[in-house]
């Protein structure tokens, strides 16, 4: 009797991962140090709440390249409103509403005229990277406002790891379950994978789309509060690069580019090889570039084997 081991999507980010974190264990000093998994695992928690929405929405065929802009708006928004006396608690509800507006304008260009996402959501990252930069000046905006919403939302459940780390993880099983045990995920996947055979079985393709678009919106501006109320500031600068990023991601966790097929679990190892990345090479003594070049490089190579099994399979079949 031989054994058969299926290797999927989330088992092979699941590999990867694993060999990058021994790989950092043995070269990386202090690399194994709970100083050091705290420190991935914050990392970690904003960018995978942003990668979460962006797995959903690629699995819908569509991509967000604003949610890094909108991940900074989140910031902005929250700081500015409490810096102008505004509650804190209604200026959360300002950033999920602002998320949820960005999200339904992207949506509703992107089905309403047929302009790729890709070009759509280019166009709302640099307006609303405008708008940000020129309302606050290109200036940071530090506060010292004290509040439980933001104490609670900033804070560290057990040292050193931050409340963001078991949000992060909630949401993943959240939306997980929404993903693989809800008609939705079945609709996302459908409008993703052929949206005109969709169409023809009478799904809800462009509602199913702009839901999707939603959902991202709201996810990146919700990391962007989290991070204001860690860091007490916002940074015009927040998010940059983070969109491009956070496909990384996805992708390493075996979201398709195509569409049609995304896992979160597989996300969720692929935010950590990010993570793991970032913290791993800094313990090295390497400089950020040199991250950014492994990125890419890790990338290009998920992709390619991808590819190549796909071509083996289909032959195969």
């Amino acid at each position: 009797m031989s054994l058969r081991i299926k290797i999927t999507p989330e088992l092979g980010s699941l590999i990867s991962f694993l060999c990058i974190f021994i790989f950092f264990g043995v070269f990386a000093p202090r690399f194994l140090t709970i100083e050091s998994i705290g420190s991935m695992l914050n990392m970690a928690a904003e960018f995978g709440i942003v990668v979460v929405g962006v797995t959903l929405l690629m699995t819908g065929g569509e991509f967000d390249l604003s949610v890094g802009s909108v991940f900074a708006l989140g910031s902005f928004i929250f700081v500015s409103a409490i810096s102008n006396g505004v509650n804190p608690y209604l200026a959360f509800v300002f950033v999920i509403l602002s998320g949820i507006m960005i999200g339904l304008l992207n949506g509703l260009i992107t089905v309403k005229t047929g302009i790729p996402s890709f070009l759509t959501t280019l166009g709302t990252m640099l307006f609303w990277r405008g708008v940000m930069l020129g309302l606050s000046g290109g200036q940071t905006i530090p506060f010292q406002i004290k509040s439980r919403l933001i104490e609670n939302a900033g804070g560290r459940f057990v040292d050193p790891f931050l409340n963001s780390v078991w949000i992060f993880l909630v949401t993943v099983l959240i939306f997980h379950l929404i993903f693989e045990h809800s008609r939705y995920g079945n609709w996302l996947r459908a409008s993703g994978g052929n949206k005109i055979v969709g169409e023809l079985m009478g799904l809800p393709v462009n509602k199913t789309k702009i839901q999707a678009f939603i959902v991202c919106s709201v996810l990146a501006s919700f990391a962007g509060f989290l991070d204001a109320c860690r860091l007490k500031t916002f940074n015009p600068l927040l998010g940059q690069g983070m969109e491009l990023e956070a496909i990384a991601a996805s992708v390493l966790g075996g979201t398709s580019l195509l569409g049609g097929y995304g896992t979160l679990i597989g996300s969720l190892f692929g935010v950590l090889i990010i993570s793991a990345l970032r913290v791993g090479l800094v313990m090295m003594g390497m400089t950020v570039y040199i991250y950014f070049s492994l990125v890419g490089v890790i990338l290009i190579a998920a992709i390619l084997i991808k590819h190549r099994f796909s071509v083996k399979f289909i032959k195969g079949a």
